[in-house]
């Protein structure tokens, strides 16, 4: 069936594509086992010459070995068992409030999505360049799992003015917005008016815009919006 992406059923043309990994019967199961077999079971093998098992090390241990390890690497131990999932979720209390996106540079983007899952719900700050790979499937994942977002300022991130709607409906509590160079049309000025409780706005080079005058309210006050195009 996937030899060929696209299909005639009924006169009706429908494409055909492998659904997501994490989609797939046992997924969960299966990603442990594999981590569990591929990397996890010779540490603990070393480390049991000393008579240690890492799965015998308290929380705060844990935690510290989270420090030592890249943010894939972080995902993929997290991913381990429930006990190391949840060590991880109190360690981006503290680590991941303010996240910088250029962290997520090597991730699959299974790893990106269980990053945002696992992390998501204590994150309040985005900023940095979302990756084109796959760029409208990390807003979905930013908009479903950082319910707690306050602040988000990207660069560089160009996203249709529909994506962008949902993106924005999602945080209708954001104090801080910058777009730069992010592609801007005049239609995406209008998917911001709702964010009653912004306190800065910055929409710097986005030559699209076409300097026409908008209303925006921010703090409760209404204010008006000229952008000034050279």
């Amino acid at each position: 069936m996937l030899k060929k992406c696209n299909h005639r059923l009924q006169g009706v043309r429908i494409g055909v594509k492998a659904a997501d990994s994490w989609k797939q019967p046992n997924s969960e199961r299966a990603c442990s086992v594999m981590l569990y077999d591929s990397w996890f079971q010779p540490t603990i093998a070393i480390l049991s010459t000393n008579g240690t098992n890492i799965l015998s090390l308290n929380d705060d241990c844990l935690e510290i070995i989270f420090g030592l390890l890249e943010l894939k690497d972080q995902v993929r131990f997290a991913r381990v068992c429930k006990r190391f999932q949840y060590v991880f979720q109190i360690y981006c209390k503290r680590e991941y409030k303010n996240f910088d996106l250029d962290k997520m540079s090597g991730m699959t983007l299974w790893e990106i999505r269980d990053f945002f899952r696992f992390a998501g719900g204590n994150i309040e700050s985005i900023l940095g360049v979302v990756p084109y790979k796959s760029r409208e499937r990390i807003i979905e994942f930013i908009r479903t799992f950082c319910t707690e977002l306050k602040i988000i300022k990207l660069d560089e991130s160009k996203m249709r003015a529909e994506c962008l709607k949902k993106l924005l409906h999602r945080f209708p509590l954001l104090q801080a917005l910058t777009l730069r160079d992010c592609y801007l049309s005049d239609s995406s000025i209008h998917t911001m008016t709702h964010l009653k409780h912004l306190e800065t706005l910055e929409l710097t080079e986005n030559y699209e815009l076409t300097g026409n005058i908008y209303i925006i309210t921010i703090k409760n006050y209404v204010y008006i919006l000229v952008i000034y195009l050279n």
